[in-house]
């Protein structure tokens, strides 16, 4: 769930890898928030590694791009080129192309049949009825970001302005999010929001009677005791790189042109999860999809763990 207040955003919803079986459209999602978006993710689980992760973390580069690619196609000229600069493009006309193309993809429902995937991603824009947008911007939000920006008494009626978004949120995440504003304040003009849900099932799914507890190993060196899900031999869509692995699970497609899956990381250290983040990069090999390979494996997975041995 992403939402800001005329600046940045701060939360963000799982990450998937997204490709189509059309040949002229993008091999992975992944090449669209290849810049700033990728960076504020990397950083929120960065700040969340020093701390030691007390708590689970879901970010979504996606999300944080296009909530990014909507405050630059609004932005005044001043400043535009450092905005455009940080999302790898040139012109409005190169950002607002690749938006389009993005949401093409994510909120393509023409071919989805009963069993396919669930994915929804949309937007939300929320004004202050003393202001208005400029035409344009207006025109950008509604044919390239399928929003429909709402004017609310942000001044005399705040409750009820926090009351409907936290309603969106709740409908788009399914009542997985409830809440995501506590208050208004007077400094608030404009509210930008992406939600993004998925739900799928792995093409080949785990069997409830194999899981049995391991040892799960904390960044501050400490050990505990955890329910693991097991997976014996077979083929597997596996990657190898320079200090850790990654695993690719595919989920279970019918009629849906695009093909969804899960990649799973996991440092060759224990300790190696800092290091890990550092190669997380726009231009990291693990990001492309043609860098996985078949390989036979056995591999056992505890919330977002991945044990593989070749």
């Amino acid at each position: 769930m992403e939402a800001c207040r005329l600046q940045p955003p701060l939360l963000s919803p799982p990450i998937i890898g997204v490709s189509s079986k059309k040949a002229n459209t993008l091999p992975m999602i992944s090449r669209f928030p290849k810049h700033l978006g990728l960076q504020l993710a990397k950083q929120n689980l960065r700040n969340e590694a020093e701390k030691g992760f007390e708590k689970n973390l879901a970010c979504s580069p996606l999300s944080i791009a296009t909530m990014v690619n909507m405050l630059a196609a609004g932005s005044s000229k001043h400043g535009l080129k450092d905005r455009l600069s940080s999302l790898g493009c040139e012109t409005m006309d190169e950002l607002d192309n690749q938006s389009l193309q993005l949401m093409d993809v994510v909120s393509r429902k023409d071919t989805w049949e009963t069993g396919d995937p669930l994915l929804t991603f949309v937007n939300g824009c929320w004004i202050d009825q003393r202001f208005s947008l400029k035409p344009s911007f207006t025109e950008i939000l509604q044919n390239i970001y399928k929003v429909e920006p709402k004017a609310l008494d942000f001044e005399n009626n705040k409750g009820d302005v926090v009351e409907k978004v936290n309603s969106w949120v709740n409908n788009e995440t399914k009542g997985l999010i409830k809440e995501i504003l506590k208050n208004l304040d007077d400094q608030t003009a404009l509210i930008l929001a992406n939600a993004l849900y998925f739900k799928g099932i792995w093409e080949d799914p785990f069997v409830v009677e194999m899981t049995k507890d391991d040892k799960f190993y904390l960044l501050n060196g400490e050990e505990v005791e955890v329910p693991f899900m097991y997976r014996g031999p077979g083929t597997h869509l596996y990657g190898s790189f320079d200090g850790f692995k990654v695993l690719k699970l595919p989920y279970k497609n019918k009629q849906d042109q695009r093909q969804f899956s899960m990649y799973f990381y996991l440092p060759d250290e224990r300790d190696g999860l800092k290091n890990l983040l550092q190669q997380l990069n726009p231009n990291s090999e693990f990001l492309k999809a043609s860098t996985y390979v078949e390989k036979r494996a056995n591999y056992k997975y505890q919330n977002s763990k991945v044990q593989v041995s070749i």
